[in-house]
């Protein structure tokens, strides 16, 4: 059953280089999306008409994946064409909610709030920045028991030379395993980064909010109840 995206102007809100994860949409609309990408581009095109060829192409995505793409391509295309922030916080909102790879909802997160910084809209305007880095710091947390940036083990060179089809493929399996090993630690790296660099913006934000102690103590019961360590760390430094 497809789902029907109107344009966020006309509908309530449900937020770069291309995002550094990989989304494994169709190939159809991966296609659309190469072709539109090269056209939106072009300098005579406004974001206005950027945004209703995407959003067509979004009323077509059957499946989660390819709406997530479509929409993580909308914005970064916006945000390049100095499109509406929020509208461009909307889309960002929408594709937190879709069932995407952590480390793609953390660039979600990155271009959300920067989004919502450029917004016109001031009313509780760095509240809404720190509520954000708030989810994505919960986005981290969920995704990753690690708590510091480590080594990735090798890999070794996947070459066997023997006669048993048993043995070549215990070394297969071998190889593979070093591999989602090496894998799991570079993601987890990855999300630690993200996590010190959304600890850090969400303090920011707090302190720059009037009765900033207040709110966080109210946000922190509703997203950080589970989490300790980073609850007690972010009240620190937001401070008295």
């Amino acid at each position: 059953m497809k789902t029907t995206v109107l344009p966020l102007t006309t509908t309530l809100i449900l937020s770069w280089v291309v995002l550094g994860g990989v989304v494994f949409a169709s190939d159809g609309i991966n296609t659309k999306l190469a072709s539109l990408r090269r056209q939106s581009m072009a300098a005579e095109i406004f974001s206005t008409e950027v945004e209703s060829r995407y959003l067509s192409l979004l009323r077509d995505a059957e499946t989660d994946k390819d709406r997530g793409r479509v929409l993580m391509e909308l914005i970064d295309v916006l945000g390049a064409k100095n499109g509406d922030s929020e509208n461009i916080s909307g889309y960002c909102q929408q594709a937190f909610l879709l069932p995407l790879d952590p480390l793609e909802k953390c660039e979600i997160v990155k271009h959300w709030a920067t989004a919502l910084q450029r917004s016109k809209q001031r009313q509780d305007h760095d509240k809404r920045i720190a509520e954000t880095y708030l989810k994505g710091i919960v986005l981290t947390l969920e995704a990753t028991d690690a708590d510091e940036i480590r080594e990735p083990p090798p890999v070794g060179k996947y070459r066997y030379v023997g006669s048993s089809q048993a043995d070549e493929n215990a070394k297969r399996e071998e190889h593979q395993q070093e591999m989602e090993a090496r894998k799991k630690v570079q993601s987890d790296n990855e999300l630690l980064k993200y996590r010190s660099r959304f600890v850090q913006e969400c303090a920011s934000a707090f302190r720059r909010i009037p009765d900033g102690r207040n709110q966080y103590l109210l946000m922190a019961d509703k997203y950080l109840k589970d989490f300790k360590a980073v609850r007690d760390q972010l009240s620190e430094m937001i401070g008295k």
